[in-house]
């Protein structure tokens, strides 16, 4: 809501939405999830850094692309990404 980091760009008020994880490898429930995010009205998904930058752990998640890419499939276009949150 303050607007730092990777959501330093965005100028409209920010409202979270929720917070879900993807379901546990390889993202299985990830759609479903990002689907639920929409019905309750968010319009950006936010990845968390385990997932695009592997923090803490030092691993990212090897489904990271194909996750983004099958949820953005699903929902067509109607979602802002943010591949991090801090």
């Amino acid at each position: 809501m303050e607007r730092t980091g990777i959501f330093e760009g965005i100028g409209e008020e920010i409202e979270i939405i929720g917070f879900i994880n993807c379901g546990g490898s390889p993202a299985k429930k990830a759609v479903l999830r990002a689907r639920e995010l929409v019905r309750r009205g968010a319009d950006t998904i936010a990845f968390a850094n385990c997932i695009q930058k592997g923090r803490p752990i030092g691993y990212p998640c090897p489904f990271a692309k194909k996750m983004k890419e099958v949820i953005s499939h699903d929902l067509g276009g109607e979602i802002r990404f943010l591949d991090y949150t801090h």
